[in-house]
């Protein structure tokens, strides 16, 4: 080291560059932070921060880059406005950088989601997580029951075809036809009055 390098005869030349020397600090470059750190936050001060709070299952979640996208078929919702199910949300992929990490599929999640231009993102400080019975009960007591979201009627089908059963088109019997056993009828009784006359 430079302090024992130093003649003693030399000392009071340069007595004050080995005391800068000897007594400089050590500079070493602080590590950058390697873990997600976010303040507890309450369920009010979580969903005021949000622009859209829903209940959905989660269908499937993908990676591309640093991004983890999960898409969710939304059953119910609490604030905001969501267009379609299912509903695609982004995230850190990192769980240094908050990220929500692989989450489970088949699984009702509360997702808090903020508008970052045409997409819904969020992280592990906004509140999303597993849709417990007591993590909806305190959703629902600050945002109130919620509503389904509205789905879309099938457009209606084509009306059955109607079939129709053909019946007897021949000619109806015409007049004469139609008189002529009434006319032998009377006849005959005519016929039966004169011999009962003769007759008496």
């Amino acid at each position: 080291m430079i302090c024992d390098d130093v003649r003693v005869s030399r000392l009071p030349r340069l007595l004050p560059a080995v005391l800068l020397a000897c007594t400089a600090p050590v500079l070493v470059p602080s590590p950058a932070s390697a873990a997600c750190t976010c303040q507890d936050a309450s369920v009010r001060e979580a969903a005021n921060r949000a622009d859209v709070v829903f209940r959905g299952t989660l269908e499937q979640q993908s990676v591309s880059g640093q991004t983890r996208r999960y898409s969710f078929d939304v059953s119910r919702i609490y604030r905001g406005r969501v267009a379609e199910t299912p509903v695609v949300v982004e995230s850190p992929r990192q769980a240094a950088d908050c990220g929500l990490g692989a989450l489970q599929a088949d699984r009702s999640y509360l997702v808090f989601g903020r508008e970052s231009r045409t997409t819904l993102v969020t992280d592990s400080c906004d509140g999303t997580g597993r849709a417990t019975p007591p993590y909806v009960q305190q959703v629902e007591g600050v945002l109130g029951e919620g509503n389904p979201l509205p789905r879309e009627t099938p457009p209606p089908g084509e009306p059955p075809e109607v079939e129709f059963t053909g019946v007897d088109d021949t000619a109806p019997p015409d007049l004469t036809r139609l008189a002529a056993p009434g006319a032998a009828l009377v006849l005959a009784g005519l016929l039966g009055l004169l011999v009962f006359g003769r007759r008496r």
